[in-house]
């Protein structure tokens, strides 16, 4: 059961390890291993540290708030019984796994917002 309620902790505390990693732009290599990657955000530079920055700020916000109900919900589970306890678990962690996938709409509205289709800068 403490298992569990842990389990429930990683998917925010992952979020907000990777905020704090990616506040400065995120990996130096736009090829690296991991990072926020997709069509826009991999144009150059200044979409790549752009779209780290805004999603760092994204993760950290989403993921603090998503720790807090999570240990709320998990200690609520504490005290149902394993069926009701293992549905309430489930819901949360599918729920996390939405969350975090929602999170990468607005990076990239951002982008598109600030950004051309070949990655530069759009004056205003």
């Amino acid at each position: 059961m403490l298992f569990l309620y842990c389990f429930l902790m990683v998917m925010p505390i992952i979020m907000m390890i990777f905020g704090l990693i990616f506040k400065n732009g995120g990996p130096d290599n736009i090829d690296a291993f991991y990072g926020y990657r997709t069509a826009m955000s991999t144009k150059n530079r200044n979409t790549w540290n752009f779209a780290h920055r805004y999603f760092a700020v994204i993760l950290r916000r989403i993921g603090s708030a998503m720790l807090f109900v999570s240990a709320l919900l998990g200690c609520v589970g504490f005290f149902c019984n394993e069926v009701i306890q293992n549905i309430l678990y489930i819901i949360v962690l599918t729920t996390q796994c939405a969350i975090f996938i929602a999170a990468l709409f607005p990076v990239e509205s951002a982008l598109n917002r600030k950004f051309d289709k070949d990655g530069n800068r759009k004056i205003r």
